[in-house]
C-alpha cells in the first residue's frame, strides 16, 4: 500500500512535527546514537503488513479485500533522565496524529479508512524516545488491479461493439413478421458500457 498522501497529511495537519514526517527508509539512514534534539520531534511512516481476505474471481471479474497495517513511528528527544517530558510529548503527538488521519479515506474509496489498532515502544534510550502507532485499512482489490483486462484485449483484440437487430413479436399472429422493428448497439464491452437503440419504421 502506497503511504505517500499520509505522509503528505501529517505533514500538513500535524504541525509539532514541522514538516519532519518521512518515509520509514529515513529513519534506517540515520545513526540513532547521535541524534540531535533540534531535529525532532519526527514521525517515520510506512506500511509494513497487508492480508488477505476472502476472494471472488470469474473470467471477467475479480473482488478482494486487503487488510493493511501501517505504523506511524515516533521519535522525541529525551530531556530528562526519567523521560517524563518525552512520554508526556509523545502522548501529545499521538493525540495529534488521531486527529489528523483516524477516520479519514486517503484514497478515492469513501469505505478505505483509517483505524487505530495499537501503541508500542520501540526504543527508549538516554537520546530519545520511540512510539510505534498502528492503524489497519482495508481496501479492495478490482479487475483493473489483476491481469484479466488486459488478457482480454489479448483474446478479443478491438471487438468492443455488439450490434443487434430485433425482430418483436407481433399481436397478431403472436410470432416475428420477419421485419426489423430496432437495431441495438453496445459500445465499450469491457469499459462503460454505452447502449443506443433506433426504431425503424
Amino acid at each position: 500500500m502506497d503511504v505517500s498522501s499520509t505522509i503528505k497529511a501529517l505533514r500538513q495537519r500535524c504541525s509539532s512535527f514541522g514538516g519532519r514526517v518521512f518515509g520509514l527508509a529515513q529513519m534506517a539512514a540515520k545513526d540513532l546514537e547521535t541524534i540531535h534534539p533540534e531535529e525532532h520531534p519526527s514521525a517515520y511512516v510506512a506500511c509494513i503488513r497487508e492480508d488477505a481476505m476472502d476472494v471472488t474471481v470469474t473470467e471477467n471479474s475479480y473482488r478482494q479485500e486487503v487488510s493493511a497495517t501501517v505504523a506511524v513511528y515516533i521519535l522525541v528527544a529525551n530531556q530528562d533522565d526519567r523521560a517524563q517530558t518525552s512520554a508526556a510529548e509523545a502522548e501529545q503527538l499521538k493525540e495529534e496524529i488521531f486527529k489528523a488521519i483516524l477516520g479519514w479515506a486517503p484514497s478515492d474509496d469513501p469505505n478505505s479508512f483509517y483505524i487505530y489498532e495499537e501503541m508500542q515502544i520501540f526504543v527508549n534510550n538516554r537520546a530519545f524516545l520511540g512510539i510505534q502507532l498502528n492503524f489497519s485499512i482495508i481496501y479492495a482489490l478490482g479487475p483493473d488491479d489483476t491481469r484479466i483486462p488486459s488478457q482480454q484485449a489479448e483474446d478479443f483484440g478491438n471487438f468492443d461493439t455488439l450490434n443487434m437487430s430485433v425482430d418483436k413479436i407481433e399481436t397478431p399472429p403472436g410470432a416475428p413478421d420477419g421485419r426489423e422493428d430496432a437495431q441495438v448497439v453496445i459500445e465499450h464491452l469491457y469499459g462503460d458500457s454505452e447502449t443506443s437503440e433506433s426504431e425503424n419504421s
